[in-house]
């Protein structure tokens, strides 16, 4: 599991002072790309042999707000895949409590044929990997335990 921490930048917040949806994936998949920059092959070096990465779904659940300055620690790890696709989970907490999870369903592609390759044509042995567990009803994995928190703590403080 790779992890890595950020403090919520003032750019990051909406009008209200939360940490705009967008942001948060943001943070999770620069989480992701150090992870392939440090444990390698980094993105742009899987691009320099005609591969990418594309991502085909995510599932993202939120449990509590994020606000400026905030300081959040992102776990991030990729999973044994199925067929020709390749999970990556995503964990974002912040004091020790789990403010939001997320599961991303990748494609790799040829990027001059469009060819997309199966699980196990392409191995990736020095990334730090993890097992999928069920998230409601998605798969997920998690070594660490999570707290669970109702809806409406998304609302503002």
């Amino acid at each position: 599991m790779y992890q890595e921490r950020f403090e919520i930048s003032s750019h990051d917040i909406d009008p209200d002072g939360i940490v705009r949806p967008s942001c948060l994936l943001r943070y999770m998949q620069e989480s992701a790309n150090h992870q392939m920059r440090d444990e390698g092959p980094s993105y742009m070096e899987l691009f320099d042999e005609g591969k990418a990465f594309i991502l085909s779904r995510m599932v993202v659940h939120t449990y509590a707000p994020l606000h400026q300055y905030e300081q959040i620690d992102t776990f991030n790890w990729p999973s044994e895949g199925k067929g020709a696709t390749f999970y990556r989970c995503h964990r974002i907490e912040r004091d020790g409590k789990v403010v939001a999870e997320a599961l991303g369903y990748w494609a790799l592609v040829d990027i001059h044929t469009h060819k997309l390759y199966r699980v196990g044509e392409v191995t990736f042995p020095n990334y730090t990997q993890g097992e999928l567990k069920e998230l409601d009803g998605v798969r997920f994995k998690s070594s660490m335990s999570s707290a669970v928190f109702s809806l409406s703590s998304m609302t503002r403080s």
